[in-house]
């Protein structure tokens, strides 16, 4: 286990009576984007919020590099570990601005010091200049998530945890999107964890993939070995064939009727 991997071991959780996962264990790697695929239900979002701190598990352990979470102080947690959730909703419609200085409060309650450095560099790396003062219910679905993407970075984190930020997004921004988080594990030493429902780009942009079978069993690994058309049987009751392509694999999903004639692993 390296110092900058985000791992967990035999965690349970469970709401009330309701137990959503069962002794589940995974490492996530440095510096990559690993990619959380499951079908609804199989507690996708849990494993994040439990990444992140916000949901305690009533067993197992979570380690950040050689620390265990429930060690570390919020602080701590605050500094490392940054959470982008679904529904990324404001009381008031603040502008732009507003919402960066908001991050920049919420930061600064946390005991993180934010510069008038990393506020210019968030605004210029997500392409918020001349939207300062553009309103957040006025932005296209591309903007809004960077202007939230740029709220969530103004603390520098070391892991990125996303919870399928390509919702409500057009193909154009989902692409874009995905190809700057590829830049991001370089450019900015970022280790990401995403939840997305389209096994392709899972395919195409992940390093790895998280792929839940059930909610006490789970897959791990590269994606072009996870993500193959027996895995996609048995966790989405749908047959698929594996496409190759000239600089990539592509998953084609078929009715119930066909088969695939490619070889399963």
């Amino acid at each position: 286990m390296t110092d900058l991997s985000l791992s967990a071991h035999d965690l349970r959780f469970s709401y009330e009576d309701k137990e959503i996962i069962s002794n589940i264990s995974f490492e996530v790697l440095p510096q990559s984007i690993t990619a959380i695929v499951g079908r609804n239900g199989t507690g996708k979002s849990t494993i994040l919020k439990l990444l992140a701190g916000l949901l305690t598990p009533q067993a197992g352990k979570i380690f950040v590099g050689n620390q265990e979470l429930n060690s570390l102080s919020s602080t701590d947690i605050s500094k490392r570990i940054a959470y982008l959730g679904q529904r990324n909703s404001l009381a008031f419609d603040l502008t732009v601005s507003e919402l960066i200085q908001l991050g920049v409060q919420v930061i600064s309650a946390q005991g993180i010091n934010v510069s008038e450095t990393s506020i210019n560099w968030v605004v210029e790396r997500y392409g918020l200049d001349e939207l300062l003062n553009t309103r957040i219910s006025l932005l296209s679905g591309g903007q809004r998530q960077n202007a939230f993407l740029a709220f969530t970075m103004l603390r520098k984190p070391s892991y990125l945890l996303l919870d399928e930020p390509t919702n409500h997004l057009d193909i154009a921004n989902q692409i874009e999107l995905l190809s700057n988080l590829r830049t991001m594990i370089e450019s900015e030493a970022l280790t990401i964890v995403i939840i997305l429902h389209d096994l392709n780009q899972a395919l195409k942009f992940a390093n790895n993939v998280i792929l839940l079978k059930s909610n006490t069993e789970v897959l791990c690994g590269k994606p072009s070995d996870i993500i193959q058309p027996r895995a996609i049987e048995k966790t989405m009751n749908v047959n698929s064939e594996i496409l190759l392509g000239s600089d990539s694999a592509q998953i084609n999903f078929l009715s119930n009727g066909e088969s695939s004639n490619e070889s399963e692993s």
